[in-house]
């Protein structure tokens, strides 16, 4: 992989009551730095992740618990 390309990550998208989603999203790389990946998808939007969450996203079981792992760090 490298700066440009662009790959389908297969996320947990929490939904209403508490559901969460399997669902695929394609971005585009913007950066590839020491500790974290930069990518942009199709709406816009940037989001940033590090080196174990893109892993995660990229292997073909998805992300399973990362979604739930951010949200317990950024309380």
């Amino acid at each position: 992989m490298k700066v440009g390309d662009k790959v389908q990550l297969r996320r947990r998208i929490s939904q209403k009551g508490g559901k969460t989603r399997l669902a695929t999203e394609k971005v585009t790389i913007l950066g590839i730095y020491p500790h974290h990946v930069q990518v942009r998808n199709q709406k816009g939007i940037v989001r940033s992740y590090i080196n174990w969450e893109w892993q995660q996203l990229t292997s073909k079981e998805g992300m399973e618990g990362v979604e739930s792992w951010r949200r317990k760090g950024q309380q």
